[in-house]
């Protein structure tokens, strides 16, 4: 609109129509540099959110990754300690009693405890 004011000015030998058409052109102009800087900050914006996402989803995975890792070794040292610490005697013919690697059976049902130095080859 302001082009077409200028030359209307220009045009009639309207100076004032002339310059008021300059004047909106100016102002057009600055506010389509606004409008621009306005996008371009938005995409800056949303591509650093982007990229913050996209770190929270790594970290989060990382984490999970380590609590995963971290429970499975639990768990096969707990199994590990279990098999050390227990051995399967067998009683009657269906029946399985678990009794502590320290505890010595002799004559069944004769219990013996040992400490932890002692050494006993019936056992």
């Amino acid at each position: 609109m302001g082009k077409v004011k200028q030359r209307v000015g220009e045009t009639v030998g309207n100076e004032e129509l002339a310059n008021h058409g300059v004047v909106d052109q100016a102002k057009g102009a600055a506010k389509e540099m606004w409008g621009n800087a306005k996008d371009a900050a938005k995409e800056v914006h949303q591509s650093h959110k982007d990229a913050a996402i996209v770190k929270t989803h790594e970290t989060r995975d990382k984490i999970s990754q380590s609590v995963q890792n971290a429970k499975e070794k639990v768990n096969r040292e707990d199994r590990q300690i279990q098999g050390a610490s227990f051995r399967v005697m067998r009683r009657g013919f269906n029946h399985l009693l678990l009794m502590p690697r320290s505890v010595c059976l002799r004559p069944w049902p004769q219990v013996v405890w040992l400490s932890s130095g002692d050494k006993d080859s019936d056992c």
